[in-house]
């Protein structure tokens, strides 16, 4: 029903430093809430959760 719906999960990234300096962790979380992934996904690649 969600692919009907066109719904579908967005890759966030977790700021564990606050924002105190520029920093990229692999901390990440999936969102129905958000309309652009964080992290880029070239392809070729498969996603494993």
């Amino acid at each position: 029903q969600r692919r009907e719906s066109n719904i579908r999960p967005f890759v966030k990234q977790i700021d564990m430093v606050a924002a105190e300096w520029p920093a990229t962790t692999n901390y990440l979380y999936l969102t129905y809430n958000g309309n652009t992934h964080d992290l880029q996904f070239p392809g070729g690649y498969t996603m494993v959760i």
